[in-house]
């Protein structure tokens, strides 16, 4: 009996969420997927796509990190929307960046339970491709680095790696 009431409990925070999602997300986040499939496409977006957010984020920390939002992506969603010329060379230009808007909990709470509902798959792997055992860190590190290039745009502590892509979480 609890079990049904919590689950009856955590459908409503849903509906009410995806109601919440609409109104206050759906103008910058595009719920639904594919992906943006053209420059074009991905242009006009002004934040990164929730469709899969489902199976990227962890209720918990989204349900507090929407309560008190802080920058993910150092330098913006686009990057090269947020840069200044100086005689330096290139600059972020902090005054024009967006702040993401704080949610009350009880708005985070239903965001959050209809924001894990959403678990389209950005990239689907098969059994072969992904066998659930660890790897060496330097092994790791190297893929992350090197061979994938993530370090260009991704910060992994203060001052190593990119600014252009989120950070580490």
């Amino acid at each position: 009996m609890i079990a049904a009431l919590i689950g009856t409990t955590q459908a409503h925070a849903a509906s009410d969420g995806n109601a919440l999602l609409k109104e206050r997300c759906a103008s910058c986040h595009h719920l639904t997927g594919p992906a943006a499939q053209t420059a074009e496409e991905a242009w006009k977006r002004q934040a990164p796509g929730l469709f899969y957010a489902g199976v990227k984020y962890k209720g918990d920390w989204l349900e507090t990190w929407l309560t008190k939002p802080t920058r993910l992506r150092p330098m913006g969603y686009h990057y090269f929307k947020y840069i200044k010329t100086s005689p330096k060379g290139d600059l972020i230009d902090r005054d024009s960046l967006l702040n993401h808007p704080a949610l009350t909990a009880a708005e985070s709470k239903k965001a959050t339970a209809a924001l894990l509902k959403l678990t389209a798959s950005p990239v689907e792997l098969t059994q072969d491709e992904f066998n659930g055992k660890p790897i060496s860190i330097s092994f790791g590190e190297m893929v992350f680095g090197k061979f994938n290039g993530c370090i260009g745009c991704h910060p992994i502590e203060p001052g190593y790696g990119g600014l252009s892509g989120p950070e580490r979480l």
